[in-house]
C-alpha cells in the first residue's frame, strides 16, 4: 500500500524537537489565508531504547486569530506513561460520545464546565463496576446500589462529624443510623 513518510535527517536529534507538520490552509469569505487545520508530530524523547513521540491536532475554532486550537493530543514518554488529552487549549469546544439511541451518552460541555451521562435522558443504562462486582446501577428502573448482592459493596453517607451517618453493611445485612454514635441529630 502507499506510504507516506516523513523522515527529518539529521544527528542532532533533541527532545520535542518537530519531525512532521501537515497544514491545511485555504481561504475566509474575505480571501484572507487561514490555516483550518495542522497535524504536528514531535519526538517527545528520543534517547535510544526510550523513544516516545507526541502528535498535535489542532482545529481553527470561532475565527481565533491566533492559527488553529489543540484538540488532540496523544504523546508518551520514556517511562512507559502515554496520554490522550482532548482540548488541551481549554477552548470552549464540547467532548460528546453517542450510543446508539442516545447522541449525548457522555457529554462534557466545555463552557458550562458539566459533565453529563445521558444527557437526552434516552433509554441508556449506566452501570458502574469495582473490583468486587456491579456497585452501581442507573436506568429506567431507578438507582441500584449492589445489584449483584455482593456482600463486599457497602453503602455509606458522611456528614461533617459522622464518617457513617447512614451505613448498609451489605455482609451483615443491616442498615445502621449513625453507626459512630456521634452527636448527630435524626429525624424521620
Amino acid at each position: 500500500p502507499p506510504v507516506l513518510e516523513f523522515l527529518k535527517s539529521t544527528n542532532l536529534e533533541g527532545d520535542g524537537d518537530q519531525v512532521g507538520e501537515i497544514q491545511f490552509q485555504g481561504h475566509d469569505s474575505s480571501n484572507n489565508e487561514i490555516m483550518y487545520a495542522h497535524i504536528v508530530v514531535s519526538g517527545a524523547d528520543v534517547t535510544n531504547a526510550s523513544e516516545a513521540g507526541l502528535m498535535d491536532i489542532s482545529i481553527m475554532h470561532s475565527g481565533s486569530g491566533i492559527g488553529p486550537n489543540s484538540f488532540l493530543k496523544m504523546g508518551g514518554d520514556s517511562s512507559n506513561n502515554a496520554s490522550i488529552v482532548f482540548n488541551e487549549d481549554a477552548s470552549t469546544v464540547d467532548f460528546r460520545v453517542e450510543s446508539v439511541n442516545e447522541d449525548e451518552a457522555i457529554l462534557l460541555d466545555a463552557s458550562a464546565d458539566t459533565l453529563y451521562i445521558n444527557k437526552g435522558e434516552a433509554a441508556f443504562e449506566t452501570i458502574i463496576g469495582n473490583t468486587n462486582d456491579e456497585a452501581l446501577r442507573i436506568d429506567a428502573e431507578g438507582v441500584v446500589i449492589n445489584e449483584d448482592s455482593h456482600a463486599n459493596i457497602d453503602f455509606r453517607v458522611e456528614t461533617n462529624a459522622e464518617d457513617q451517618a447512614s451505613f448498609v453493611d451489605a455482609g451483615a445485612n443491616t442498615i445502621y443510623i449513625n453507626k459512630g454514635q456521634t452527636d448527630v441529630t435524626s429525624t424521620f
